[in-house]
C-alpha cells in the first residue's frame, strides 16, 4: 500500500517542477509558435516595480530555444544586475542591441503595463554569463546602470529545453531589489529541466524512502 502514496508524491514533484504562477498560458514554442508576455516584478515592500518584456521562440535552423528579455525600468532606482535562475541547461548568454518590439522579434502584445521605448542609448551589459551557482547574469558597472525611466537592450539566453516559469531578480540601490518571489510579482520563462534530471531526482527520492523504511524497521 506504500506504493500509492509514493506515486502521488512523485506526481506532485513533477507538477511542481513544471508549474508556477504565470502571466498567461505558456506553451511549447516549437509546437505552438513564439510565446510572448510581460512580467511585473515588485520590490520587497510592494511599493514599486519593473517590468520584463519576454519572448521565447524555437529556432528551427539552429535547433534551439531562444529566450529574449527586455527590462523596462519604471522604478525610481537604477538597475545594475539582472539574474535568471534556469531549471534546465543553458547553451549561451548574451545581449543584442535591439528593441524587442521591432523586427524580427515583434513582441507587440495588447495590454502592456509599461512601454518606455528608450533602449537605443543604453550601453551593453559589462558582464554576461553564468554565476558560480549556474544562474544567467547580465550586469552593468557602477555609473553605467540602467537608469530610471529607461529600458535595456535585449538580453538573451539559448537552451535545448522548452520554457517553464521560473525565478528572476534585478538589483541595485533602494527601493530595490526586485524579485519574482515578492508578493504580486510574476515569474518569467526559463529553460525547463531535462527529463533525465527529473527521472534521476525521482529515483533518488525513491531510494531514500526505501533506506528510511529499512532503518525504521
Amino acid at each position: 500500500m506504500r506504493i500509492v502514496p509514493m506515486m502521488i508524491a512523485m506526481g506532485l514533484l513533477v507538477v511542481r517542477a513544471f508549474a508556477g504562477p504565470i502571466p498567461s498560458p505558456l506553451l511549447d514554442p516549437k509546437v505552438w509558435g513564439p510565446q510572448k508576455g510581460e512580467s511585473k516584478i515588485f520590490n520587497a515592500g510592494g511599493t514599486t516595480f519593473i517590468t520584463v518584456d519576454w519572448l521565447v521562440q524555437w529556432n528551427d535552423v539552429l535547433g534551439i530555444y531562444e529566450y529574449f528579455y527586455q527590462i523596462e525600468n519604471a522604478s525610481s532606482t537604477v538597475i545594475g544586475r539582472f539574474t535568471i535562475t534556469p531549471k534546465g541547461p543553458v547553451s549561451s548568454v548574451g545581449a543584442i542591441v535591439a528593441d524587442i518590439e521591432d523586427d524580427p522579434y515583434y513582441h507587440n502584445i495588447s495590454g502592456e503595463e509599461v512601454e518606455l521605448g528608450l533602449y537605443s542609448t543604453m550601453p551593453d551589459p559589462d558582464q554576461t554569463g553564468f554565476s558560480a551557482i549556474g544562474d544567467a547574469v547580465w550586469a552593468w558597472k557602477t555609473g553605467k546602470e540602467v537608469p530610471s525611466g529607461r529600458e535595456t537592450i535585449i538580453l538573451y539566453l539559448t537552451s535545448p529545453m522548452p520554457p517553464v516559469y521560473g525565478y528572476a531578480e534585478a538589483k541595485d540601490s533602494a527601493p530595490g531589489p526586485f524579485s519574482t518571489d515578492y508578493t504580486g510579482s510574476q515569474r518569467v520563462p526559463v529553460p525547463s529541466p531535462e527529463p533525465v534530471s527529473l527521472i534521476l531526482l525521482l529515483f533518488s527520492l525513491s531510494a531514500l524512502r526505501i533506506v528510511r523504511n529499512k532503518m525504521v524497521k
